[in-house]
């Protein structure tokens, strides 16, 4: 039997032998993002991390679900919006070569492209706006994403065509708002620069030189003419494998990559831009990506926001410049740390809203073990505090479709509680904002000022995050349209009712009209799972019945309202008050592009 001395010898010896082991474990993420898979109910996953130029690869999960196959760090992966982040490092590049002014006018690139623009005299749609979501346009209709008929070899040029589409909404340069659009534009920019479609240029002129041999602004599937083998699939979130699928703005989305090719792109990105010491990307570019300027926000002093391809990310007591992405199938995200020269990427092969993909950034990051900022200290709230106290609503919505929605959906209220400021929205959590000097705010488990009170040129005061901005409003338009949505649906539900009692006692079909709206709003219900998802944007026969319906509705309505007034017995006053309150909901609805209700267009 050892003595005790021995004991406590080898006790020492297995504690040194064993701490390189346990400090490895530590930093490998592998593990927790196996139970972060299994408990969000996702497939798989591949990342890197990127530490003083050095990049580790690892995957977990499975490549196809259902045949459970194993995911491997070469997979290639689809990252969505993340294309953006090299589509605009592909325009700094010819901005660097002096072929591209970021600071021209889209116009005078693409010269048969016209805006909407009624700032067009002084503040003209320009090339660097694109790249920062700042033009004010407006983001995709349903067809540029979900239709059978979209084709990887599509032009980009007939998009430009839809007058809805290049409609600026908001002054160009003063507010992000983001948009696929944009980014569709800045592809057509690289396409007339180069006379080249802008997958082939930016495939050999951007990915070669980088070294990012494993991928390609092509399309790529897990199918047809364009399988590739390495491709993993998507999935849906019941874990239902999901194909690839065409996009009309390719350039907003379309890319395959690898985790060890998306470290060498982060390596780029936080270097001085140099390739093999010749200088490839001007390094005060490169440095502008994530850091907006010329925004009301920006002016305001917040430096929060997007720019350039990359957005300021501040999560988990670090800031970081950052982007996400997500298409059919899959969510990717990638974060540079320059200051501390770490990066992480991640690509999961899953796409479901109601997952923490947080979860894995988290892991990520602490895989980094990056030094945690101290958050700026409080200050004192500024001397007019309580004049921007109110109601505020949404400055600009994302979708032409959801505008009316947002209206109603996309407010908050901004409040005191003593030195700070409470901002209650009506969707989503409320946040906690104290004072960060001047007009800045710094929300709750932020380390950096997050918000900024603004007051534009005009007088309008906004609270912006510098990714959304809110205007402040006269409550009594707002409960207006409450009161417009309230009371019209209280008068549908009633003549359809009504009409439903009439035809029950015999009123044949001059009484069962009045059920005609509502019939085909349940068809329609019952029709949309019926169909792929994929053809939300098509002509189909569920498509068609909410279209019938939505003009239906006001035509049984204003029917409704003559039979009481031509009738007027028994309930006919009621009748005819429910009739008047439906119509001018569907007026409402009809200047806000919702009736006739065209999902196709």
């Amino acid at each position: 039997m050892p003595g005790p001395v021995l004991l406590l010898r080898l006790t020492v010896a297995f504690m040194f032998c064993a701490l390189p082991f346990t400090t490895r474990a530590a930093s490998d993420p592998a593990i927790e993002i196996r139970a972060a898979l299994a408990g969000e109910g996702l497939a798989g996953a591949t990342w890197s991390l990127v530490e003083n130029g050095n990049i580790r690869t690892g995957a977990a999960g499975s490549k196809q679900a259902q045949a459970r196959t194993p995911l491997r760090a070469d997979d290639r992966m689809h990252v969505g919006s993340v294309t953006k982040t090299l589509v605009a490092l592909g325009l700094l590049r010819l901005a660097s070569q002096g072929r591209i002014d970021l600071d021209a006018p889209v116009a005078a690139v693409l010269p048969g492209v016209r805006f909407d623009n009624r700032w067009e005299r002084t503040d003209p749609v320009r090339v660097r706006h694109l790249l920062d979501h700042s033009a004010g346009l407006p983001d995709v209709h349903l067809h540029h994403i979900f239709s059978a008929g979209l084709t990887p070899d599509m032009a980009l040029r007939p998009l430009f065509d839809e007058p809805a589409m290049l409609r600026v909404r908001t002054r160009p340069g003063a507010h992000f708002s983001y948009s696929n659009m944009g980014y569709t534009l800045a592809g057509a920019i690289i396409e007339a620069v180069t006379g080249e479609r802008y997958e082939h240029w930016l495939d050999g002129n951007l990915l070669v030189p980088l070294g990012m041999a494993d991928s390609s602004f092509a399309f790529v599937s897990q199918t047809g003419v364009h399988a590739d083998p390495r491709l993993a699939w998507g999935h849906q979130d019941d874990l239902t494998p999901q194909a690839a699928m065409a996009i009309a703005v390719r350039p907003a989305g379309q890319f395959t990559t690898t985790a060890y090719d998306m470290g060498l792109l982060a390596r780029f990105l936080m270097s001085d831009g140099r390739i093999g010491g010749t200088p490839f990307v001007r390094e005060d570019l490169l440095h502008a990506m994530g850091r907006p300027v010329g925004t009301d926000a920006a002016r305001a002093g917040l430096r929060a926001g997007y720019a350039l391809g990359l957005s300021r990310r501040d999560r988990d007591s670090h800031v970081g410049l950052c982007h996400a992405g997500d298409i059919v199938g899959f969510h990717a995200m990638l974060c540079l740390y320059p200051e501390a020269a770490k990066s992480f990427f991640i690509a999961i092969n899953t796409e479901g809203e109601a997952v923490d993909y947080g979860r894995f950034d988290r892991i990520l990051t602490g895989a980094l073990t990056l030094p945690p900022t101290p958050p700026l200290p409080a200050h004192a709230a500024p001397a007019d505090a309580d004049d921007w106290i109110g109601r505020y609503q949404l400055l600009e919505s994302r979708f032409d479709l959801t505008r009316y929605a947002d209206l109603l959906l996309g407010g908050a209220i901004l409040r005191r509680d003593g030195n700070a400021f409470i901002l209650d929205p009506i969707q989503g959590k409320t946040l906690r904002l104290t004072p960060a000097g001047g007009h800045l705010l710094r929300a709750d488990g932020r380390v950096a000022a997050s918000h900024a009170l603004i007051r534009t040129a005009d007088g309008a005061q906004l609270i912006g995050d510098g990714l959304r901005s809110y205007r402040r409003i006269d409550p009594i338009g707002f409960h207006a349209r409450w009161a417009s949505l309230i009371l019209g649906l209280f008068g549908l539900f009633h003549l359809a009712g009504r009409a439903a009692v009439r035809t029950w006692r015999g009123g044949g079909l001059h009484a069962a009209t009045g059920l005609a709206g509502p019939a085909l709003l349940v068809i329609a219900g019952l029709l949309f799972p019926l169909q792929s998802f994929a053809r939300l944007g098509d002509v189909t026969p569920a498509s068609l019945v909410l279209m019938l319906a939505s003009i239906a509705i006001p035509m049984t309505s204003g029917w409704q309202v003559m039979i009481a007034l031509r009738e007027r017995k028994g309930l006919w006053r009621i009748d005819l008050l429910a009739g008047l309150l439906v119509l001018q909901l569907c007026a409402v609805l009809a200047i806000h592009g919702l009736i006739p209700l065209l999902l196709w267009r």
